[in-house]
Formats: C-alpha cells, sequence, structure tokens
C-alpha cells in the first residue's frame, strides 16, 4: 500500500483505505487463481472433469467482478453492507450495478496510463488508456455468463460450448489485466479517488495513492 496510507488522515479515511486495499488484494488473488486455472487446462481435452474446473474458473471470476463493485463503496460503510446483501440476494448484474450507480456514478474503474509531459516539474500525467480493457458493459456481461455456468443444468455442456468457454475466460483475463494494470475509482461516490497498480505478477502487494477530486 501507499505510504501516504495513515499519516495525518483521519482514521474514518484510514479505514476505508484499508477496506479498499482488502478488496483489491482480493480481486488480485482471484485473479491469480483463474490465470492458475487457465494454465493448467490449457491442454486439458474435454471431459467431465474440466467441465468442472471451468465452472471453479467461472467461480473466480465473478469473484473478481464482485469484489470490484464493494471496492467501489470502500469509503461507506453502511453502503457496503447493503451492497454485499444485495450481491445474495439479487442476481441480475443490470440491477446490482445500477444500485451501485445510485449510490456512486462512479462505481467502475477507469483505466489510465501516465504520459510524458513538456512540463519540468511534472513527472507525468494521467490519461485514459486507448486499447480494450473490461469495461462496465462487459462486467455485466461476465457477471451473467457466470450465473448461467453455476449451476446444474439437464443438458450437458458440448465440447464446442466448452472451447468457446475456455476462450471467455482467457478474455476475461486479458481485460481484467489491462483495467487493473493502472486505474482510477471513485471509492466515495464524492470525489475521494484511489488510483492504483494492481501488480499482477509481481512479489509486492497491490499500490495505492488517494486523492481528493473537487
Amino acid at each position: 500500500m501507499s505510504d501516504e496510507v495513515g499519516g495525518s488522515k483521519s482514521p474514518r479515511q484510514v479505514a476505508a483505505e484499508r477496506v479498499a486495499f482488502e478488496h483489491l488484494v482480493m480481486v488480485r488473488l482471484h485473479l491469480e487463481a483463474l490465470i492458475g486455472k487457465a494454465g493448467q487446462s490449457g491442454d486439458a481435452s474435454f471431459s467431465s472433469r474440466s467441465i468442472v474446473a471451468l465452472r471453479h474458473a467461472f467461480v473466480d471470476v465473478r469473484m473478481v467482478i464482485e469484489e470490484l463493485m464493494l471496492l467501489s463503496v470502500s469509503a461507506h460503510k453502511d453502503a457496503g453492507e447493503d451492497v454485499a446483501k444485495s450481491l445474495r440476494k439479487v442476481y441480475q448484474a443490470d440491477k446490482k450495478m445500477a444500485r451501485l450507480r445510485a449510490i456512486n456514478p462512479r462505481f467502475f474503474p477507469d483505466a489510465i496510463e501516465v504520459v510524458p509531459t513538456d512540463d519540468a516539474d511534472v513527472d507525468g500525467r494521467f490519461v485514459r488508456v486507448e486499447c480494450e480493457y473490461l469495461s462496465e458493459e462487459e462486467a455485466k456481461s461476465y457477471y451473467n455468463r457466470c450465473g448461467a455456468k453455476l449451476h446444474a443444468s439437464w443438458q450437458q455442456m458440448s465440447a464446442e460450448s466448452y472451447f468457446e468457454e475456455r476462450q471467455a475466460l482467457s478474455r476475461f483475463i486479458e481485460l481484467t489485466s489491462r483495467l487493473l494494470d493502472t486505474f482510477e475509482i471513485d471509492i466515495s461516490g464524492q470525489g475521494y479517488i484511489m488510483l492504483g497498480h494492481l501488480n499482477l505478477g509481481e512479489a509486492g502487494p497491490p499500490s495505492l495513492f488517494f486523492a481528493r477530486k473537487e
């Protein structure tokens, strides 16, 4: 975590930033688990066992998205508890994200990058990235996809569907990794911005920095 966390901040600010950090750690751990599962099944043939492994992978997808949802209300203890309960009761991603948007219009992270400036006193400035990354709409689509995959069905999955879902998982990993490589998110709905690096695949923890935007 950034050295800025703590310092002269109020206990409430420190607690909110700690909660945000813990959500991001869980995002990273679930994403790492998902990458591990994708690697292990890279050469797997289609079988009942590989279908079960696929289901396990979709659990991680769902948890990554839910942790991102909770990240957006880190500064609101009551809202966080309410959203957590909602995640258990409401199944449609559209309804869950509409609820979050009502609490925090900037609830979904934005991917950013640092670019050089001509100002000698400024190392760089943040801009939104041009390349593709996980969007709110794609997160909704993946979340709904998880719901369909995490229920038993009267009809067994076909080999064609299995390999299509494997490709979808690979795409989720790629898009989410880019989103969280360098990102910003309002954790309050009132301009309390968290900027971070997930530091995926590195030994150290995620890096977080906090700032106020008027």
